[in-house]
This record gives structure tokens, sequence and C-alpha cells, in this order.
């Protein structure tokens, strides 16, 4: 908490003013979620005058460093890794003059790891495990239908879990992707069990009818 003003005013001999303001801002940046979670978001910051026009002030960028990173500011950031910082000019020109602009861009990549043990590695091993109804016996009807129910009733529940911790979008995400296509693995494992459950008992039922027989006359 700041209370008093952070103001600090430096008069040189040859009528150099340094004026420095410390301010204290939360900002908030929009994001694209296309390729959530291997996505990198861009957000910027910008600083420009209102009330006076280039003909007045104008900013421009120190030629050295002018952008300093706070020490530990990659451990405050646990989802992200900041892995670029870049500075420009944003000046705009309006029916009321010409107003000088700065901008900051801060690149921001998301860790991967997090998703890559709490979602891809869980969710490639149900798919796995669908997968091995297949070399159960066609007979062994309940543990092939638990089997598949759990492991697509698991699946949904890891996938809901997942896009409640997002807004919603109109597009699709690439977490998406990878959710509906376990999905369809699993799915496809239970439909196969279906498959051949109908038809074992069709041929069954065939059998039953349709037999062979042999008839001697003597």
């Amino acid at each position: 908490m700041i209370d008093k003003p952070n103001v600090l005013i430096r008069v040189h001999k040859d009528g150099t003013i340094l004026y420095s303001v410390r301010i204290s801002l939360v900002l908030s940046c929009p994001m694209h979620l296309q390729y959530y979670p291997m996505d990198i978001q861009t957000c910027l910051i910008d600083l420009a005058s209102y009330a006076y026009t280039t003909d007045d002030i104008e900013y421009v960028w120190e030629s050295k460093d002018p952008v300093q990173l706070k020490e530990g500011l990659h451990s405050s950031l646990p989802s992200f890794q900041l892995s670029n910082v870049t500075t420009t000019f944003c000046t705009s020109k309006t029916n009321t003059g010409t107003y000088s602009c700065l901008r900051t861009v801060l690149e921001l990549r998301r860790q991967f790891s997090y998703y890559l043990l709490q979602l891809y590695v869980p969710s490639s091993m149900l798919v796995m495990v669908s997968w091995v109804s297949f070399w159960l016996d066609r007979t062994a009807i309940p543990a092939r239908v638990t089997l598949g129910v759990t492991t697509l009733l698991t699946m949904t529940t890891q996938a809901s879990g997942i896009n409640a911790k997002l807004p919603p979008v109109s597009y699709t995400k690439a977490i998406d992707v990878w959710i509906g296509a376990c999905l369809t693995f699993i799915f496809g494992a239970l439909l196969e069990f279906a498959w051949v459950t109908y038809m074992s008992s069709r041929n069954h039922t065939r059998s039953l009818f349709f037999f062979p027989f042999h008839l001697s006359l003597k």
C-alpha cells in the first residue's frame, strides 16, 4: 500500500529536470485460447498523453534498457513464462491532434508441464485402459461394459473440470480437439463391444435353427 505519492523531482545545473513517478497498476490482458494450453499470449501496455498533443509533449523510450524487470518475476507467474519484452510506439492521430504514445509488448508463454501431467498423460492412460476390452473374452459382458462406461465417465468428468477453469468462448480450442479425440476412441471401444456382442448373439441364434445332421439309409 502506498500512502503517499512516490514522486521524484531533480533539477540539474543545465536546466534538465528529472521527474519520476511510481505508479502501481492492475491491468487485464485479453487472451486468445485457440491453442490452449500450448498458447502464447501477447499483452500490451500503452502509455499515452490524453490532453497534450505532440506539439506540447512527446514520449520517447530510453535508448538503453527502457524496461527493467523485477527480480523474481518469473516465480510470481507460475502459469506463464515471460519469454520476450519489446518496446514500440503507438502514436495516434485524431481530429483534435496527434498524441504521443509508448507501448510495451509482453509475450507470455504458458507453462505446459502442468497440463502434461494433469491432463495429457491421464487421458492417454484412460484411452489405453479402454482398449483393454479388446483382449477380454467376448462373453465377459459385465467386465467389458464396466470398463468402457467407467473410462467414458472418467474422461467426461476430466473434460468438465478443465473447461470449468476457462471462460466460455465461441471457437474450438486445442484442448477441445484432444478431449474430443480421446472420447471418440473410448466411445469407439464401446461400439466395438456392442457390435461384437450383436454378431455373436446373431451367429448363436442361427446355429440354433440351422445345424448340420447326417441321414443314413440302409
